[in-house]
C-alpha cells in the first residue's frame, strides 16, 4: 500500500543516524517544499533517517552517492508529503538504486537516482522539482539559494529537528571557496554559499535539495559549516550532470 503512517513504520518517529536540519534556519510551511523527501535507511530498532532527497519525474528521487553507497535498494524508505518528519504521509519503498559510476572518484560525481516501486501521486502538499539545463553553471556567486532540510539545528548534536527547516544563502565564488579550503581547487562541478549569519547545512542535510524557486540547483554534500567549522556549504551542481540524472528519471 502506497500511503501509510510514520508511525507504521517500525521505530521512526524514534531513531536517528547522524548525515546533516539547517543551522540558523527557520521551520518551513505545508507545501513551501513540496518535492522534498525524507531518505530513511533500516537500522538496529527500525528505520531512520539518513539524509535527503527531492522527488523528480514520476517514479525517481535525486540524492547524494555518499547517501546510498554500500547498500541496496531493500534497506531504504523513502517519505514525504508534509513537514513533520515523525508524521509524513507517504511511505514509499525502493525499487533500484542507480549510483553515479565516477562517485567516489570526486565529490562531483556524487550524485544517485532511487527508483521508486510506485509512481508519485502530486497535490497540492507533493510535486516534482525541474532540473537546470545540461551544463548550466547557474547559481553564479551572488545568486541566492535556499536549501531544505531535516538536519541538526546547531553544531556538536546528533539530535535531528522533527519540523523540515530552510535557509537562504548566497552563493560565493569557486576562488573565495578555494581559498577557504585550501586543499586544491573547487571543482567546475560544484558550488559553494556562505551567509553573512550563522547558517548552514549539518549532520543529516546531506543529499538534501538546494533550490532556486522550484529549480533543484544543488545537493548537500558532507563539506558544510558544520562539519568543517567557519567554511562555506560545498554543493554538487546538480546543472553539470542533468544528463546523466535525466538518463535515469522515469
Amino acid at each position: 500500500m502506497l500511503t501509510v503512517t510514520a508511525a507504521m513504520v517500525t521505530g521512526l518517529a524514534a531513531q536517528v543516524s547522524p548525515a546533516s536540519a539547517v543551522v540558523g534556519g527557520q521551520q518551513a510551511t505545508a507545501g513551501q517544499f513540496p518535492s522534498v523527501v525524507n531518505v530513511l535507511i533500516s537500522g538496529w530498532h527500525g528505520y531512520e533517517h539518513k539524509c535527503g532527497g527531492v522527488l523528480l519525474g514520476t517514479k525517481s528521487v535525486l540524492t547524494t552517492a555518499g547517501c546510498v553507497d554500500g547498500h541496496t535498494a531493500s534497506e531504504f524508505k523513502i517519505q514525504y508529503d508534509g513537514t513533520d518528519r515523525t508524521s509524513l504521509r507517504v511511505t514509499q519503498d525502493v525499487s533500484t538504486i542507480h549510483e553515479h559510476e565516477d562517485y567516489p572518484s570526486t565529490l562531483r560525481n556524487n550524485v544517485a537516482v532511487l527508483t521508486l516501486k510506485n509512481p508519485i501521486q502530486t497535490s497540492d502538499t507533493v510535486g516534482v522539482a525541474s532540473l537546470p539545463q545540461s551544463g548550466a553553471d547557474d547559481p553564479l556567486a551572488g545568486r541566492k539559494v535556499d536549501l531544505a532540510g531535516w538536519g541538526a539545528t546547531r553544531r556538536g548534536t546528533a539530535a535531528l529537528p522533527v519540523q523540515l527547516h530552510h535557509a537562504t544563502m548566497p552563493v560565493i565564488s569557486h576562488a573565495a571557496c578555494t581559498s577557504a579550503y585550501g586543499a586544491g581547487p573547487i571543482d567546475a562541478g560544484l558550488f559553494c554559499a556562505k551567509a553573512q549569519a550563522e547558517k548552514f547545512a549539518c549532520q543529516g542535510d546531506a543529499g538534501s535539495p538546494v533550490y532556486i524557486g522550484n529549480k533543484v540547483v544543488g545537493l548537500v554534500t558532507a563539506k558544510n559549516g558544520c562539519t568543517h567549522p567557519g567554511k562555506p556549504d560545498v554543493y554538487v551542481r546538480v546543472g553539470a550532470l542533468e544528463r546523466w540524472i535525466t538518463s535515469k528519471v522515469m
